[in-house]
């Protein structure tokens, strides 16, 4: 994979107009996210506040640094979630993929710490942006954009959702979407090809096992 590379990576326009004088944990914050920004940007990501999506011809990729709701004017506290939106079921669901956030996507992740818990960092006044955005970028490259880009494909969730696995998702919304990506699947092969005649696609047995869970309750959603 091609090493993320920041056009500003002697430090933001906004640090070098203050001459380096110490800035808020809120400006250091913002700084570090607009460099790891001009980084995603040379692998198609677009960005929206402290959210990136990039639209591909089957999904839409999602990282999304995301500030706590304790953070206070002298401590900004953020986690890193990034996911993946498939777009016939984002059609399909009514959502725009241009506001698109990270709980409507049906592949949710977020960046864990050694322990396995989901890693939630701390920017102070006076923190370094230049350094926090160095960090950030590096966890970008060799964790987010990888794990990402396995899953850039309805085939991808396919297998992975018939396996039982999903990542941010219940069981029943598993089965839900599994279902509508079969269905939609065997809808364009039908488009293509009218008169040909396959197999069952498993569509009416995970549509029976979503309608079953949902009878039942259902199992809370994964984090």
């Amino acid at each position: 994979m091609t090493a993320l590379r920041s056009k500003h990576g002697d430090g933001s326009r906004e640090h070098r107009r203050r001459g380096g004088s110490q800035m808020t944990s809120q400006q250091s914050f913002t700084s570090a996210v607009a460099t790891v920004g001009s980084a995603l940007k040379q692998h198609g990501f677009l960005r929206s506040g402290s959210k990136f999506t990039r639209t591909g011809r089957e999904v839409v990729s999602l990282i999304q640094f995301q500030r706590s709701r304790d953070s206070t004017a002298a401590c900004v506290t953020f986690v890193v979630n990034y996911g993946v939106a498939v777009l016939s079921i984002a059609h399909a669901e009514g959502i725009d993929p241009a506001k698109l956030s990270w709980t409507d996507c049906q592949w949710q992740a977020r960046v864990q710490g050694k322990d396995g818990r989901e890693a939630w960092w701390s920017v102070r006044d006076g923190d370094d942006p230049n350094a926090l955005a160095g960090r950030l970028t590096h966890l970008v490259e060799e964790e987010v954009l990888p794990a990402l880009e396995q899953v850039q494909h309805e085939a991808d969730l396919v297998t992975l959702w018939t396996s039982g696995k999903s990542p941010g998702l219940g069981d029943a919304r598993r089965l839900l979407c599994l279902a509508r990506l079969l269905h939609s699947g065997s809808t364009r092969r039908s488009r293509a090809n009218p008169s040909a005649v396959g197999g069952s696609t498993g569509e009416p047995v995970y549509a029976a096992r979503f309608e079953k869970t949902e009878r039942a309750g259902g199992p809370s959603a994964v984090g």
